[in-house]
């Protein structure tokens, strides 16, 4: 239904760069993909995943939507059924349907409007790993934690993760995931050193961003804003997995990317809502999440034009402030078997 009432309006806007960078891929300068195109800001992984859709020629982004589609319907079972298995008390009428309508909604943006396959495959990739956890599978969650900063770098904010079930030096998963991803991007590294340049690409510091909002009046993105988010975003989901309150990692890391970016885009709001819907169904299980809801209309109304872009920045503030400082605070999670994680501290 999302797909069929989004068709009409603008979609696939950002399925050109996948095309681009598949010819790219498949050309004589594969290697030098990303010195030669800074602009394309995801990983290897996502350019592979392009490829069986651009073979189709103009079908190609048709195909992209309808596929990504069906995989929102896939992440919505897969939340339902980690959390089915770690709080079994939850509500499956009410409280599923709103959960995953919410979800699926906000997903259009990622899957039709902008056909971002490579936020989507980083969002499906991490609700894998965590069906992983909630099924007490470690290196299975490796797998999908790896997978998603293989898809796009800021996927890597989640690998403390993988540390998340107890077992021998579970923080050797962490390495796996950060070296797994990483594999990925060797050969661009090796051949074409200049391929880091791609992570200091500036684009607009638009008004209605929060980082406007705190003060930073550059017109492009500060060099720091880049490595501040990967650094600041993994240290923080390692200090809540440390903290045994492990459910808060996907919003809280969202989140602090979304404080200091320069861009203030729609599709940047997904990543949040299942965040915080794995979050708030984790603890009220047979609570409507209001909470997600609000976060979505304040992000989501923020962009459209004619709202005031001062109001939307400092919203954008509120809610990733918020989000964060109820991670910080929540009560500690349980695991698969109604386990509690290992006091790290």
């Amino acid at each position: 239904m999302v797909l069929a009432v989004q068709i009409p309006l603008p979609h696939a806007t950002a399925w050109h760069f996948f095309e681009e960078a598949s010819d790219l891929l498949l050309s004589d300068r594969s290697l030098h993909l990303y010195a030669d195109r800074p602009d394309l800001q995801f990983g290897p992984l996502s350019i592979v995943a392009a490829l069986p859709f651009t073979v189709l020629g103009g079908l190609g982004g048709w195909a992209a939507m309808l596929v990504f589609s069906a995989v929102g319907i896939v992440v919505v079972w897969v939340l339902v059924d980690s959390v089915r298995r770690l709080r079994p008390r939850l509500d499956e009428g009410r409280v599923v349907l709103f959960a995953g309508v919410l979800f699926v909604v906000v997903w259009g943006d990622v899957a039709v409007r902008t056909a971002h396959i490579d936020d989507a495959i980083t969002i499906a990739a991490t609700a894998a790993a965590i069906g992983a956890i909630a099924r007490g599978r470690p290196w299975w969650a490796v797998v999908g934690l790896a997978v998603a900063g293989a898809a796009k770098p800021w996927g890597l904010i989640f690998a403390p993760l993988a540390a998340v079930l107890p077992g021998s030096r579970p923080w050797l998963r962490v390495i796996a995931v950060v070296a797994l991803a990483g594999f990925t991007w060797a050969p661009f590294f090796l051949v074409e050193p200049n391929t880091l340049d791609a992570s200091s690409f500036a684009i607009i510091n638009e008004p209605s961003s929060s980082l406007r909002a705190l003060g930073v009046a550059a017109a492009t993105t500060p060099a720091w804003v880049r490595p501040a988010q990967l650094a600041g975003g993994f240290t923080l989901a390692a200090a809540l997995v440390w903290r045994g309150r492990w459910t808060g990692v996907v919003m809280a890391g969202v989140a602090f990317r979304l404080l200091i970016d320069p861009a203030a885009n729609r599709y940047y709001t997904v990543g949040l809502v299942f965040g915080m819907l794995l979050f708030w169904l984790i603890r009220r299980p047979d609570r409507i999440p209001w909470p997600a809801l609000g976060a979505a209309t304040i992000l989501e109304f923020g962009q459209f034009e004619g709202f005031p872009p001062t109001v939307a920045g400092w919203s954008r503030v509120a809610v990733t402030v918020a989000v964060i400082g109820l991670a910080l605070a929540a009560t500690r999670d349980p695991l698969p078997g109604g386990r509690v994680p290992p006091e790290w501290s």
